[in-house]
């Protein structure tokens, strides 16, 4: 039976995507059976143009309107995934927290209605994987002394959540930054979403590392940003062989499809797979997914 929340701790699940196939509809039927259909929402990069989400609500992420101090740099569909948060926040003010998820994160049956329950016990301001101060300066903190945090903090972005408390801190410190970067948004180490995440965290008394308050289900080993793990192989996977979410999941039609097309050497952002990149793909397959990749290595 789809869960319906208390009325004391209102959670918004969004998804943050360009797209809906496949994947998109199997996270939104997942998290609505955890939070409720009417606590579902996707945020949408529109960019290229409209993206029917079948029966769950949408809200169009523009940047533009979330980030009036810019420009933001052009990838930031990309880069600033946090402006899925200002983007639901607008759309739907009356939440405690948002929760947000990539749609390349799997999570198995239980995963969200476990995670949906220690949201609902603990309150947390903030949670991300890695979530707090590195042991070095961070790439996309860089700039981030320009507003008072150091730049040793960081996260990781698959799947995070964030109370609305701290949805406005990360939105006013977006504000901030981009107003002081004006005519540098074609920086490398432009802030990015996990710079703002760990800021806005640390100003409303940090947060919690997903590794370390629920290690039962998110695993470094299985949860990351690269390389990918075989879809089909997590949806074969017992609970013992794997935790209760992967990140990043991609399915066999994917990697196939991504061997087969021709390679564009001055595409700057493609990104090949290679056999070392597909490394946890390939020993997680079954014999026929591994030689039908081997066949196109």
């Amino acid at each position: 039976m789809p869960h319906s929340q208390q009325s004391d701790h209102r959670v918004l699940a969004v998804i943050r995507s360009h797209r809906f196939a496949q994947d998109e509809a199997r996270l939104a039927s997942q998290l609505s059976e955890s939070f409720g259909a009417e606590n579902t929402l996707f945020a949408m990069d529109e960019r290229a143009g409209s993206v029917e989400t079948a029966d769950w609500k949408k809200t169009t992420v523009r940047a533009d309107l979330l980030v009036p101090d810019g420009p933001l740099p052009q990838d930031w569909g990309w880069r600033c995934g946090d402006l899925c948060y200002y983007s639901a926040r607008v759309a739907r003010p009356d939440y405690d927290g948002y929760l947000l998820v990539e749609s390349d994160v799997f999570a198995r049956p239980d995963g969200f209605s476990r995670l949906r329950d220690f949201i609902a016990e603990a309150r947390p301001v903030a949670l991300a994987a890695e979530l707090g101060r590195y042991p070095q300066p961070q790439k996309f903190s860089e700039h981030l002394p320009r507003v008072g945090h150091r730049r040793k903090l960081g996260c990781i972005f698959p799947l995070t959540y964030a109370s609305a408390a701290v949805v406005d801190s990360m939105q006013a410190l977006r504000n901030r930054l981009a107003a002081a970067l004006k005519d540098d948004v074609t920086s490398g180490s432009y802030p990015n979403d996990e710079a703002i995440l760990a800021a806005g965290a640390a100003e409303n008394g940090n947060g919690q590392d997903l590794f370390n308050c629920l290690p039962d289900l998110f695993d470094p080993a299985w949860f990351h940003t690269n390389p990918p793990h075989l879809l089909e192989a997590l949806e074969r996977a017992t609970a013992a062989q794997a935790p209760g979410f992967s990140h990043p999941a991609v399915c066999l039609d994917r990697v196939v499809s991504q061997l087969s097309a021709p390679v564009d050497p001055a595409a700057k952002s493609f990104k090949t797979y290679g056999r070392r990149r597909l490394r946890k793909v390939l020993k997680e397959a079954n014999a026929d997914e591994r030689q039908k990749i081997e066949a196109l290595l």
